[in-house]
């Protein structure tokens, strides 16, 4: 491997290729798609770049550290969303009203329309994300001294 590439990234640049391929199938496949642009969050640390954005269109933000997410790595996805939105890039890049944020191993096989509205988000409920379960219960009160239960993912 070059200096600098770990096995886990080149399998996200995997996993990121596949999904990319995928979404250009199925919107190519489907004029009338209402997926009208793919960007990827490319959270790295000092906010650097890599191979892919000549090829994927890329926002690229700093990973929170390990002083933030002191080893339960899944904080850094909130974090980057956050991150996100603060760039100037997020407005230049993304112009659509809704957005549809997803892990690269969620792979699109068919249409997905928008069903949000003004009035109504639609999401997906990842449990193993939850501060709820009395798993990551001990996570949450590093961070928070309250009730556990009280912290909405």
């Amino acid at each position: 491997l070059p200096p600098g590439r770990e096995k886990k990234s080149l399998y996200q640049e995997w996993q990121t290729r596949i999904m990319h391929y995928h979404y250009r199938k199925v919107v190519a496949a489907n004029p009338c798609s209402e997926m009208s642009g793919f960007t990827r969050i490319l959270a790295s640390a000092g906010g650097r770049g890599d191979s892919l954005m000549d090829t994927i269109p890329t926002i690229v933000v700093e990973q929170a550290g390990s002083d933030q997410t002191r080893g339960f790595q899944v904080i850094n996805r909130p974090w980057t969303i956050a991150q996100m939105v603060k760039t100037d890039a997020w407005r230049a890049m993304v112009p659509e009203d809704y957005v549809y944020i997803a892990e690269t191993d969620h792979i699109l096989l068919r249409d997905l329309p928008n069903r949000a509205t003004p009035a109504l988000n639609v999401a997906f409920f990842f449990p193993y994300m939850s501060a709820a379960p009395e798993r990551q219960a001990a996570v949450v009160r590093r961070y928070y001294q309250g009730d556990h239960r009280d912290v909405q993912p």
